[in-house]
């Protein structure tokens, strides 16, 4: 399945995605929260197909957030002042995205009939 993101199309993977897909395992950590990756260089948005849709979901959201803060250079700014502040905003960001269209799926589907 592809997503497009502007002009970047992003393949979309339902695996299960491991840190050392990417390379960035921590020492002690280990797999078990990790939901998915989204890689721009390769352009993959990678989600762990044995979690329940609503977690698939939230996840897919998640990631596309990043893809969006990679994107626009926000990791340019981000990053500098503490390591993880992309990372705590993608959470709390695509948190409420993600329920906003959820709770708001006939208002979204009918805007998407008339585009």
């Amino acid at each position: 399945m592809k997503i497009k993101l502007g002009p970047i199309t992003f393949e979309l993977k339902m695996a299960r995605p491991k840190k050392g897909d990417l390379g960035i395992a921590k020492p002690g950590e280990d797999d078990a929260n990790y939901r998915g990756y989204c890689d721009t260089n390769r352009q993959v948005i990678a989600i762990d197909r044995t979690m329940p849709a609503e977690r698939q979901y939230s996840t897919l959201v998640h990631e596309i957030v990043h893809a969006v803060n990679l994107e626009i250079g926000a990791e340019h700014w981000a990053l500098r002042k503490t390591p993880d502040i992309e990372e705590q905003f993608t959470h709390i960001f695509s948190f409420h995205l993600a329920q906003l269209l959820l709770d708001n799926r006939k208002v979204v589907e009918r805007f998407m009939d008339r585009i």
